[in-house]
């Protein structure tokens, strides 16, 4: 995946949308927020847009740089569906769905892309992944907090604990902990993007 991704990188021109992640890593660096030029707050992958910056300032490029972020992390999505299917499967079946993901078109057209669908993805499977263990709790507070920093659909986490609680009655505490944990996650998430946009300039 890195090394058919990274001839990828470099190429011309902005794939959809990547103008947005320029203008935020340009605000961070003027503003130390992700203002658009029309002053807005861009709240949209805000943790992405923070390591889109960091990655700038390291290596001094831009979309390049940007796009080696998403396509690490879609490298770590191919790693962690495997990881996670072996959880809930077993080992050829983790394989196979490994490499139906890394052959998915659009797994293809957000690896390559300066924009936080690819790490969205990451983190969402992490999140995943905590659910099939126990007392994983802080991380799956932090895994859904960087979710929800990352892209709104971080929400549909909360029902998946909600829906295991009443099929898995057995086990129904568990279920609980995991719900109020990835809840507290998310809750935490929102309420960073709350004081971000109370700290814009007015």
């Amino acid at each position: 995946v890195l090394l058919v991704g990274a001839l990828q990188l470099s190429r011309p021109g902005y794939s959809v949308d990547e103008e947005f992640t320029v203008f935020a890593v340009r605000g961070i660096q003027q503003h130390g927020l992700p203002l658009l030029p029309s002053g807005l707050l861009y709240d949209r992958g805000i943790a992405y847009s923070y390591a889109a910056w960091l990655a700038a300032a390291i290596t001094g490029s831009e979309l390049p740089a940007f796009r080696a972020i998403s396509l690490i992390a879609a490298a770590a999505s191919v790693c962690l569906t495997f990881v996670l299917v072996r959880r809930l499967a077993n080992g050829p079946a983790a394989i196979a769905a490994s490499i139906f993901a890394a052959l998915a078109v659009p797994f293809w057209a957000t690896a390559t892309s300066g924009r936080f669908y690819a790490p969205f993805l990451a983190v969402y499977l992490l999140t995943l992944i905590c659910f099939t263990h126990r007392h994983w709790w802080l991380l799956l507070v932090a895994a859904a907090m960087i979710a929800r920093l990352t892209h709104e659909l971080a929400f549909t986490l909360a029902v998946i604990p909600f829906i295991c609680c009443l099929v898995d009655r057995r086990d129904r505490r568990r279920w609980v902990y995991a719900a109020l944990s990835v809840v507290a996650g998310l809750v935490i998430g929102q309420a960073i993007l709350f004081a971000l946009h109370a700290s814009v300039p007015s």
